[in-house]
């Protein structure tokens, strides 16, 4: 599923057995409460091509299904290649030696002796994939949401510990990157004139930051103090010259100042 969601490119030659969990639970559940014992079962709903499978789970995510077929060739460099991203990434690789091999496998699982003697009958591969597509999205989104919990729990913290070091005039370092968090967030909030001192503190530590001189003239355009944003920009272009923000934010003031040729 998450090699769909990703959107990769190829799909393997052979043929996938396949299963619903529910299903399993379910066969479980009937043996025991027939009281079958020493038999052996496979649990096996079908067999499809690993082609139609991403097909169907795509249509499901409504993304883009793999669309070539791996040569045997590329098999190998593959592997090589995930190895080498998971190494980066620091995760578990996506594509194995074994996920290829079984990739390209065409074994048939045989279902008929626990559909005969249970009279079972397996959930579609249709049923089963808007299932787990389901769950995978909800789990997602449960997911987020303790992202976002956590995002502004960390926010919230660091506008206290500011707040702090303003009112108490203490020396606590802040990173640039915290610096333009606390701005932003009070940027959003209407709270300019906090913003300001914040922008102020931060070009202290870091005089020579574009990034802070752009903040500061944007804080200086909604105080209605235009030549003192533009003023800031100049600055602002000295250091990085081309940027396409500092262009697009001046002459947005200059508009608001009239000048509209120059802007």
């Amino acid at each position: 599923f998450k090699y769909v969601w990703d959107e990769n490119k190829y799909y393997g030659s052979g043929k996938l057995n396949y299963v619903d969990i529910r299903d399993v639970v379910s066969a479980i559940m009937l043996l025991i409460d027939k009281r079958i014992t020493n038999e052996r079962f496979i649990l096996s709903a079908g067999a499809i091509s690993f082609k139609l499978f991403f097909e169907i789970i795509a249509k499901a995510l409504k993304k883009r299904t793999p669309y070539i077929k791996a040569p045997k060739s590329l098999n190998s460099f593959a592997t090589i290649l995930f190895q080498i991203k998971s190494l980066i990434t620091n995760s578990e690789p996506l594509v194995t030696r074994e996920s290829i091999r079984v990739s390209n496998n065409t074994t048939v699982f045989d279902n008929h002796k626990v559909k005969n003697m249970l009279n079972f009958e397996f959930i579609s591969l249709e049923n089963t994939v808007k299932w787990t597509v389901a769950e995978l999205l909800k789990k997602n989104s449960q997911h987020r949401m303790k992202e976002n919990f956590k995002k502004k729990k960390e926010e919230n913290e660091l506008i206290k510990r500011f707040e702090d070091h303003v009112k108490n005039k203490g020396s606590h370092f802040f990173e640039l990157d915290s610096f333009e968090q606390i701005i932003d967030y009070y940027m959003e909030d209407g709270k300019f004139k906090k913003a300001l001192v914040a922008a102020n503190l931060a070009s202290n530590q870091y005089p020579f930051s574009p990034e802070l001189l752009v903040a500061k003239a944007q804080i200086m355009s909604n105080l209605e103090k235009y030549d003192e944003a533009l003023g800031l920009l100049e600055q602002a272009e000295t250091i990085q010259p081309g940027d396409a923000e500092i262009h697009f934010l001046k002459g947005s003031i200059l508009s608001l100042l009239g000048r509209y040729s120059d802007a």
